[in-house]
């Protein structure tokens, strides 16, 4: 019988745990930027919105599957072909967490009233500004901006690009005008709310 070494296990595990999650970061980076927590026990949560509202979730199962041929030498088995066994998984949970993330998302805009609707019309800036408008938004102690991430196809982001100077002038005009609304609709609820204390 071979000998069993606990610590460099346990280390190897993390090591391998840390890359898949930096390379799920990667490949999807709006995964990267949610703050993961460990929800130890029950068959679901709550959502608390920012709205006051209160929407329930259940947990979903993502899972990856590898495998790895018995015929392989054991010396045939790199760190290269570790890192493409790793990342082959990191590829299949980017896609299960990214697609559950736009099937939530789905289906809290649309509980929630925040559905842009463009009728088939490509990605532009009034589709922008409209759903910009729908949504609630924080400031920091210096009144700058928490902008939301938008994740648009790269087509979407060409039509984008293709604004002239002119055109963007004017369409940063319009959305500092619909953030300084938003500004005070921030400050007026966050001075109407109740301390506890």
């Amino acid at each position: 019988m071979l000998p069993t070494f606990p610590e460099i296990e346990r280390i190897s595990r993390q090591a391998a745990v840390d890359t898949i999650r930096a390379m799920i970061a990667k490949k999807s980076p709006i995964i990267g930027q949610i703050k993961a927590h460990i929800q130890h026990e029950g068959a679901g949560g709550a959502i608390n919105r920012a709205d006051g509202s209160v929407g329930d979730f259940a947990p979903r199962q993502i899972a990856a599957q590898t495998t790895l041929a018995t015929s392989m030498s054991i010396y045939d088995f790199t760190t290269d072909e570790l890192l493409k066994l790793l990342d082959g998984i990191a590829e299949q949970f980017a896609r299960g967490q990214s697609e559950m993330l736009f099937d939530e998302m789905s289906k809290v805009t649309e509980e929630t009233g925040n559905v842009v609707n463009a009728g088939g019309k490509p990605f532009d800036f009034e589709i922008f500004l409209e759903g910009i408008n729908k949504m609630h938004h924080t400031f920091d102690a210096n009144g700058q901006w928490h902008a939301p991430t938008v994740v648009v196809s790269p087509s979407a982001m060409a039509a984008m690009e293709k604004m002239t100077p002119e055109e963007k002038a004017a369409a940063e005009a319009r959305l500092s005008a619909v953030l300084e609304e938003k500004k005070r609709e921030f400050l007026d609820r966050e001075a109407s709310r109740i301390l506890a204390g």
